[in-house]
């Protein structure tokens, strides 16, 4: 009985000691984002997209003018659609997409999760549920009821991170906020980030590119942004370029906060 019991102690105390550890990185990562300056997000798109170009141009030298600027009006679309008050203004964004197609059954196990996400904000059984329609369901309940709606953007030094690489399979895509970096850098922009929902997936993947080209251009963007509420989150992704279509295709879409939610 003393021997269970010492285990038990040693159990809890370490979960003690996990869960400080968790509050005081989440204060640490907090602070740091509140430091920096940030701008609202413009009613206008074209602003929008204006604006990013002066926030990330210096750190896309590693790209063409032709890939940068595709990447600034992408980017500019996605945080538009993300600040919008109306969650079909994000799912018409999805639909008019030529470079993605939704989900299938055949993408597992991706799919059945979406299923499960549809029957969950819904109400409905999952037969015959269209993703469009639990890609709708999530972006409601996130804009309405978990404070996931974008309203700022951070516009200085600091606030934003872009890493370019290049890779010859998916397996090498890795964050690179993380890799090779101090424990601090990884506290501010990736430590326990988590993926956001996929509903739609690239109709080239970043392999289908690697094997025609031999290899995949990568650009992995790190944005702060604020909610609605002013609460601060990393919203993370990461693109591949493809020459033929000449746009950057998503091949995952991250936050790192303890609020809000992700999808694409």
């Amino acid at each position: 009985m003393r021997t269970i019991t010492r285990e038990r102690a040693v159990a809890g105390s370490t979960q003690r000691a996990a869960a400080e550890g968790i509050v005081a990185h989440r204060a640490h990562a907090e602070a740091e984002w509140s430091r920096v300056l940030y701008a609202e997000i413009p009613e206008d798109a074209a602003e929008c997209s204006l604006l990013l170009d002066s926030i990330l141009t210096d750190s896309l030298a590693d790209v063409t003018a032709g890939q940068r600027a595709a990447l600034i009006e992408t980017l500019a679309e996605q945080l538009w659609a993300r600040a919008q008050a109306d969650p079909l203004v994000y799912v018409r964004l999805a639909e008019g997409d030529p470079t993605t197609r939704w989900l299938t059954e055949a993408d597992q196990p991706g799919f059945t999760v979406i299923g499960d996400v549809f029957e969950h904000h819904t109400g409905k059984g999952r037969e015959g549920f269209a993703p469009r329609d639990a890609l709708l369901a999530l972006v409601r309940f996130a804009i309405e009821e978990y404070d996931s709606r974008l309203a700022e953007v951070a516009t200085e030094e600091g606030g934003s991170l872009v890493w370019t690489y290049r890779v010859r399979n998916n397996g090498e895509v890795v964050p690179k906020s993380v890799a090779g970096h101090s424990d601090e850098a990884s506290a501010k922009w990736h430590r326990n980030a988590s993926t956001g929902q996929m509903f739609r997936v690239p109709r080239v993947s970043i392999d289908d590119v690697c094997i025609r080209d031999g290899s995949a251009l990568v650009i992995e963007v790190n944005l702060l942004v604020k909610t609605e509420s002013g609460r601060p989150f990393n919203w993370m992704s990461t693109w591949y370029w493809d020459k033929e279509s000449g746009e950057w295709l998503c091949n995952r879409m991250l936050r790192k906060g303890w609020h809000a939610t992700m999808w694409y």
